[in-house]
């Protein structure tokens, strides 16, 4: 006698198994990669901000001279 669920059947779900771990690892790569483009705007946008700052303060200093 054979097994219930052996053969093609089994075979048929663990492709199945297969291609949605895929999916569910492209979807965390497209996450991770989200993540980190934001991290470095949110870094571009610091340190925008950061030489906005010092230009500042060296024009406030050069015109109390």
């Amino acid at each position: 006698m054979q097994e219930v669920g052996s053969g093609a059947a089994g075979e048929v779900g663990e492709g199945m198994q297969r291609e949605e771990a895929a999916e569910k690892e492209r979807k965390e790569e497209m996450e991770r990669r989200h993540a980190a483009k934001r991290r470095e705007d949110r870094e571009q946008k610091l340190e925008r901000f950061r030489r906005t700052k010092a230009a500042l303060e060296e024009n406030l200093y050069a015109l109390r001279k």
